[in-house]
């Protein structure tokens, strides 16, 4: 099959996707690519995606799945506005960021390998592996700089349930380890191009691991409560390569680690609604640009005064789905509503321009998701999305003043989607 989507200022979207069976398993492969000439300067992207995919079942109860996936895109940066340059023309860049031909360019590669089992009725297991080649380029702050990454990492789960009218209807646990390491080239910029001089040689890695347990109880045949918890780990690794020292670079680490649990309840309002309940929430990861230390920290590599950014989820809502037979339009309709608020403590913000990032207190996201799912007479359906998100610091001060109340920048207020789908 293929699909083509046009729009505005140069957008361009072109798919084209093949299958074939193989004997007993299933043959995908899917190419994408994108461009956007962006309608601000400097603000255009181009994109390619190719997917390969295999799946075979080896035996009646056991399944492999391989896939091979690569991507190319580059993107090019506009930058800020000040209120004055906004209002005389809104489709300006930077200047700063059209000198310097702020941009970024990432080649990514992945690939994947299943393997799925059931033992007996009751038990499964899912065994995962996966390797992440990544060779990332970009022009920002007036520096060139190079990033070529390794990421490989695997897992497993296991599921029971129970069978009857057991109250331990499910149980789930599962483990899974990741290791990303490479290395970190910035060079001087000249005319936005890579110039001569290297001023940083460096080594950066990423060590994460979680493991899980969950239990779903059947308290009744219309109320299910579910217990679990999750331990996280994140472990950061960095080295410096000075130019003329002969000696070997210390390595300098630092290490988040938290449990979070969980607890959820689904009550089942006849067989197609229900009303649910949650509480839990993670340990959320900073990107390693976010643990550079600050200027003030000397003979470190990584920034030792963060602290673990967690979070933490409340959530209530409500589900379901029904059929209209009666109707001349529409022929069934899926909805789902949901108010939630998640906390964040230790959230990282950026000082100096994100010279460095620190730990800023507190801070929540308050909200309300709204979908429904239209299934439409003669081929056509509706799928359509609104988010509303109050982001706002709670406590949040530094040495140039307290901005407790303050929005979360970056964050959307509100975010709609819709689609429309006619098949023939």
């Amino acid at each position: 099959q293929s699909s083509n989507t046009f729009g505005s200022y140069g957008l361009r979207r072109n798919n084209i996707a093949v299958g074939s069976i193989l004997g007993a398993g299933r043959l995908f492969l899917s190419v994408t690519s994108g461009h956007y000439d962006g309608w601000r300067s400097n603000s255009g992207s181009f994109s390619t995606h190719i997917l390969a995919a295999l799946t075979s079942p080896l035996d009646e109860s056991t399944r492999i799945r391989v896939t091979a996936t690569g991507a190319q895109n580059k993107f090019s940066i506009p930058g800020a506005l000040t209120q004055a340059q906004f209002d005389s023309d809104p489709t300006q860049a930077n200047a700063a960021y059209i000198a310097r031909r702020e941009r970024r360019s990432n080649q990514v590669g992945r690939f994947t390998a299943e393997l799925s089992k059931t033992f007996a009725a009751q038990h499964e297991a899912d065994v995962f592996l996966f390797a992440n080649p990544k060779v990332l380029a970009r022009s920002e702050r007036n520096t060139y700089r190079d990033f070529n990454r390794y990421h490989i990492g695997g897992g497993a789960v296991y599921r029971f349930k129970g069978a009857g009218d057991q109250m331990l209807h499910r149980v789930t646990a599962g483990v899974e380890e990741a290791y990303q390491d490479g290395s970190i080239l910035f060079y001087n910029l000249v005319n936005g191009e890579r110039g001569d001089s290297l001023r940083t040689n460096k080594r950066e890695g990423a060590e994460t691991f979680g493991g899980f347990l969950q239990s779903e109880f059947l308290l009744s045949d219309k109320l299910t409560l579910t217990l679990g918890g999750r331990y996280d780990r994140q472990r950061y690794i960095a080295e410096n390569f000075a130019a003329g020292v002969k000696a070997k670079s210390p390595v300098d680490e630092i290490t988040f680690e938290h449990f979070t649990p969980k607890a959820a309840l689904l009550y089942r309002i006849g067989d197609t609604h229900s009303v649910y309940f949650n509480v839990g929430g993670g340990l959320e990861a900073p990107a390693f640009n976010e643990v550079d230390p600050p200027p003030a920290i000397s003979n470190a590599q990584l920034n030792s005064i963060l602290k673990p950014m967690v979070s933490t989820t409340i959530e209530l809502g409500t589900k379901g789905w029904g059929l209209l037979s009666d109707s001349r339009i529409l022929r069934s309709l899926s909805y789902s509503l949901a108010v939630f608020r998640i906390g964040i403590t230790n959230e990282i913000v950026p000082y100096n321009g994100g010279a460095y990032f620190f730990s800023a207190g507190e801070s929540h996201r308050l909200g309300v998701e709204v979908a429904a799912d239209l299934d439409l007479r003669h081929g056509f359906s509706l799928t359509s999305a609104y988010t509303f998100l109050d982001a706002a610091y709670d406590t949040y001060s530094n040495d140039l003043g307290t901005f407790s109340g303050n929005k979360v920048p970056g964050i959307p207020k509100t975010f709609l989607s819709a689609r429309l789908r006619c098949e023939t």
